[in-house]
């Protein structure tokens, strides 16, 4: 059994940190226990837990991270997009009458 796909979480919560494996096999107990059987609850549980300051302080250095890659990108294009000016040639225009 995969308890993973037997709650139907899928592969979003591990990626943003929502669910993590030490809390799946806490889940797994409880589900073969049998004493709740509705898999929405543990979706319910985990999103709840995941609402904690850690979780909330954890996101916001994500976005933090996030923010200076973007930062650096944006750098980055700038920096290429000057270069790509000056190294563009120049055409002198010639004057029909010449």
């Amino acid at each position: 059994m995969n308890i993973f796909e037997e709650l139907k979480f899928s592969p979003k919560w591990l990626d943003l940190g929502i669910i993590n494996l030490n809390k799946l096999k806490e889940f797994e107990v409880d589900w073969l226990a049998g004493q709740d059987t509705s898999t929405e609850h543990y979706r319910w549980r985990a999103f709840k837990v995941d609402m904690s300051e850690q979780a909330i302080l954890r996101r916001l250095q994500t976005v933090d991270q996030l923010r200076e890659v973007c930062l650096l990108l944006m750098k980055a294009k700038k920096v290429s997009n000057i270069r790509v000016e000056k190294n563009r040639p120049t055409v002198k225009k010639v004057n029909a009458q010449d």
